[in-house]
């Protein structure tokens, strides 16, 4: 940086030498003495110093082609923020074998901490006006097989469905798959559970799951839960990181504890969406009752007998995006999951399965609500005429106790 100037005045004698002419008197010399002095004083009160307010400049570009950014002095770095948990994905694999999963996924552990939720009026089936499915091009489609209708009696097929046959190795479900566990008659799918021979605290269940996988569109069954303590008889769609994707799943599930409720649930790469249960108008063990979610890439909508019961928020980041299989199964969990399905104490205990169907989004094809439409509701009795309503409380203001008259329609 350069020196600033020195602001020191040239003596009197000089200023006048300077300026082509000397002094004639003393005088002139004094005047001139002082008028230099008053001028030094001024200089030196209206300097700049390192304590004056500088005026407000514009912002430095640092892009500017004649400013070079400060790399002496970085940036700090940003504060850390937690990471979001997520499973670990596998370069796309090579296609499964389209008879037989080499390895049936295994059942993602329930958030045990799971409120019970009533909708906000209490009316679980006219609570919720479903969103227009959303309209995708092909290129915001994801892969998925084709429609398809099961009815689950003696008609099994092999070619659409697979009966999982392999112990678990985790610590939170305490059941292996037998083949055996999931029987086919007349009356459909039954999958069954009992204690493990030998093996305290443990259990042999059954568990069936489609070959194919599937995208978004409508996922209906017709089922009847197991109503055993200790139990959890399910319909959902899966895939995972042993098949090279993140964890994605849709499910409805019923705790056999208190089967007047139902739960629903969902993931996206391992990240639980907001589960909620609901109280049921009936009790889901007594009779078969149809169960369906339309899932697309907007959001998901649950139905019960038809009618909408829940559907995921607006613009929900946890709807799952990646096709999976469509599973069924009827197990129970570690002592850790006792609390939330509460403690086994049965000896052996089934699921019912009549139809499980699916149709892509725009599908004509067949579902299990074609095949088996839920019963409408009855319709409401007819308010009685403005003539009874009016003798009615004529009646009850003369006498309460008084027998009413028969109503004329």
């Amino acid at each position: 940086m350069q020196e600033r100037e020195s602001t020191r005045p040239m003596s009197a004698r000089a200023a006048r030498e300077t300026n082509g002419y000397a002094p004639s008197n003393t005088t002139d010399g004094i005047v001139l003495a002082v008028l230099v002095a008053v001028c030094f004083v001024g200089m030196w009160l209206t300097a700049p110093t390192a304590t004056t307010a500088l005026p407000d400049t514009a912002p430095i570009d640092a892009t500017d082609a004649n400013i070079e950014p400060d790399t002496t002095s970085p940036l700090p770095d940003p504060a850390p923020t937690d990471p979001v948990p997520t499973e670990p994905t596998a370069p796309d694999p090579a296609e499964p074998d389209p008879t037989v999963p080499p390895v049936p996924p295994i059942k993602p552990p329930a958030d045990i901490d799971v409120p019970s939720i009533k909708p906000e009026d209490d009316d679980l089936l006219a609570t919720i006006t479903p969103r227009p499915l959303a309209t995708l091009s092909p290129r915001e489609q994801i892969a998925s097989g084709p429609g398809f209708i099961s009815l689950m009696g003696t008609n099994y097929d092999p070619t659409n469905w697979h009966r999982s046959t392999h112990s678990t190795t985790t610590d939170f479900l305490a059941t292996d798959w037998k083949e055996a566990n999931a029987a086919y008659d007349a009356d459909g799918l039954s999958l069954k559970l009992a204690p493990a021979p030998n093996r305290p605290g443990h259990f042999h269940g059954g568990e069936i799951q489609t070959k194919q996988t599937y995208g978004y569109g409508r996922y209906e069954v017709l089922m009847r839960p197991a109503s055993a303590s200790g139990t959890v008889s399910s319909f959902f769609t899966y895939t995972g990181p042993y098949y090279g994707n993140p964890h994605d799943e849709v499910d409805i599930e019923f705790l056999g504890a208190d089967t007047t409720k139902v739960y629903l649930n969902y993931f996206r790469n391992g990240r639980v969406g907001e589960d909620v249960t609901l109280d049921l108008p009936f009790d889901a063990a007594d009779e078969f009752h149809l169960y369906a979610f339309e899932w697309h890439r907007d959001g998901i909508t649950w139905f019960i007998d038809g009618q909408p019961v829940h559907q995921t928020r607006v613009s929900d980041p946890l709807i799952p995006q990646t096709p999976g299989a469509i599973i069924v199964n009827l197990w129970s969990g570690a002592p850790k999951l006792y609390s939330w399905h509460g403690r086994p104490n049965f000896s052996e205990t089934q699921a019912e399965y009549a139809c499980i169907s699916y149709q892509p989004l725009g599908g004509t094809g067949r579902s299990c609500s074609s095949v088996f439409p839920p019963e409408p509701a009855p319709a409401p009795a007819s308010p009685p005429n403005l003539f009874v309503r009016v003798l009615d409380e004529l009646l009850d203001t003369v006498n309460p106790s008084s027998s009413k008259p028969t109503q004329i329609n």
